[in-house]
């Protein structure tokens, strides 16, 4: 059976043992309260003073402030969602904490409204799984991205053949398990696009059936690398 169990306090609990102490003690408490994460890419990223970053699914902005602390004001962070409400709620977020270096853009993850080549790392968190065309988005991701510039996301892998109770699960679609597909796919994805330096890093187990050492099916929080390779 499928753990159903997608209430609010467990989101809250996921944050918290996602994320740093020292990163949640300085957001507004609403922030973490409306995130959906299944990893902490801003904190796997290394963002540098001055660089160029895209929030993909960016919600009520979580990674986004991180993101714009992280590069400075020399830097600049786009946030991208489809919800006009989660951009309303990071924009009052980062107006509550004084942050400029951002910009808001209202578009789906299949067509980036931004110019070729021209950021330095795009995050995502649990995104990529919710779309239905993922390839189209890394081709997406590939263009923005300067010669150089890496993808750093947090996603959900699977082992194991998709149930078909979990296909059926609402709960399933919002944390990005329904959408999981395995790292061999994945990874064949991402260098038929022409990513180089691609890298996969378990990071939790969210869900198991009769276990992985027995062949079973099981569904695990990821860290992802990928580079852009330089011309």
């Amino acid at each position: 059976m499928v753990k159903k169990d997608f209430s609010r306090r467990r989101q809250r609990k996921l944050v918290e043992e996602i994320y740093l102490p020292e990163q949640l003690d300085q957001l507004p408490s609403e922030v973490a309260s409306y995130a959906f994460p299944c990893g902490n890419p801003v904190h796997w990223s290394d963002l540098r003073k001055g660089e160029k970053v895209l929030d993909l699914g960016c919600g009520a902005g979580l990674d986004v402030i991180l993101a714009a602390q992280a590069v400075g004001k020399e830097g600049k962070v786009w946030g991208l969602d489809l919800s006009r409400q989660m951009l309303e709620l990071t924009a009052r977020h980062c107006r509550q904490m004084g942050i400029l270096n951002i910009e808001l853009l209202y578009s789906n993850m299949e067509s980036i409204p931004l110019a070729n080549d021209m950021l330095d790392v795009v995050l995502s968190n649990c995104s990529l799984s919710l779309v239905p065309d993922r390839e189209k988005v890394l081709r997406e991701v590939f263009r923005v991205l300067r010669p150089g510039g890496r993808l750093v996301a947090a996603d959900t892998i699977r082992h194991g053949s998709l149930p078909a109770e979990i296909k059926e699960e609402t709960g399933a679609w919002i944390w990005g398990l329904a959408g999981a597909t395995t790292e061999e796919f994945y990874r064949c994805q991402l260098q038929a696009i022409g990513f180089t330096k691609v890298k996969f890093e378990r990071q939790r187990k969210y869900y198991v059936d009769s276990g992985e050492a027995r062949g079973g099916f099981a569904i695990f929080s990821t860290a992802l690398w990928a580079w852009k390779p330089l011309k």
